[in-house]
C-alpha cells in the first residue's frame, strides 16, 4: 500500500465531496434554462467527476474501502432549491465560501506534497477549482448588481420618510392649512426621490457625459 501524509476519513471526505459537487452541478444543469449555462455547468460536473475518480484511486492505493460512499443529497437538494428560489447568483455567493476552502485545502497539499508521487495530478485538480470561479463571475456580478438596487432602495425610502416627516413636523406648527402641510411634504419628497435617483446613477455611471457632470469639480 502506498504511505500517504492523509488521513483515512481525510481521504473519505475528499472523495465524498467531489461526489457531492459532481452531482450538484449535474441537478443544476437539469434546471437551467441558459444553453450557456447549462454547458458550463456539465462541463464542471465531469471535471468534480474525474476529481473523484482520482480520490477513488488514492484510496485504493491505501486499502480504504470508499465503495460505500455517496454524495450528501442533502447537500444536492438544498443547492436546487436555493437556484430555484433565489437565482443561480445567490448560490454562486452561498457556494463561494465552501470553494475557496476547497483550494486552501488541496494548495496545502500540494505544498506539503502529501500525495508526493501525485503532486503534479493533484496540482492540476487544484487549477481546476480556481477555474471554476471563473465560469460564474458573470452570474456574481448580476447578484451583486441586484443586491445593489435592494440596498438603493431600503436606504432611498428610509431617508426620503426621514425628510418628509422633518418637514412635516417642523412646518405643523406654524402652517395651519393641512393641505399646504401636504404640499410641501410631496415637495421634499420629490425633491429627495430625484436626488438620491441621481446620486446612485453617478455612482453607477462614472463615465460618459452624465458621468463627467456628476464628477465635475
Amino acid at each position: 500500500m502506498m504511505e500517504l501524509k492523509l488521513s483515512k476519513d481525510e481521504i473519505i471526505e475528499n472523495y465524498r465531496d467531489e461526489l457531492t459537487d459532481a452531482e450538484i452541478y449535474a441537478a443544476l444543469a437539469k434546471v437551467e434554462s441558459d444553453d450557456k449555462l447549462r454547458k458550463e455547468l456539465l462541463k464542471l460536473s465531469q471535471y468534480e467527476v474525474s476529481h473523484a475518480e482520482f480520490w477513488r484511486f488514492i484510496a485504493n492505493q491505501a486499502g480504504i474501502d470508499v465503495s460505500g460512499v455517496r454524495p450528501s443529497r442533502f447537500s444536492v437538494s438544498f443547492s436546487v432549491l436555493i437556484r430555484r428560489l433565489l437565482g443561480l447568483g445567490f448560490l454562486v455567493k452561498l457556494r463561494e465560501s465552501a470553494e475557496v476552502e476547497a483550494i486552501k485545502r488541496y494548495g496545502e497539499m500540494v505544498r506539503k506534497k502529501a500525495l508526493s508521487p501525485y503532486t503534479d495530478r493533484l496540482r492540476e485538480i487544484l487549477l481546476d477549482e480556481v477555474s471554476h470561479e471563473e465560469v460564474f463571475k458573470e452570474e456574481e456580478s448580476k447578484f451583486e448588481a441586484f443586491i445593489d438596487n435592494i440596498r438603493d432602495a431600503m436606504y432611498g425610502m428610509s431617508d426620503g420618510l426621514v425628510e418628509v416627516l422633518a418637514a412635516v413636523a417642523g412646518l405643523a406648527p406654524v402652517v395651519t392649512n393641512p393641505m399646504l402641510i401636504t404640499l410641501a411634504g410631496l415637495i421634499v419628497g420629490t425633491a429627495g426621490t430625484l436626488s438620491m435617483a441621481v446620486g446612485a446613477t453617478c455612482r453607477r455611471r462614472p463615465r460618459g457625459i452624465l458621468g463627467k457632470q456628476c464628477f465635475r469639480r
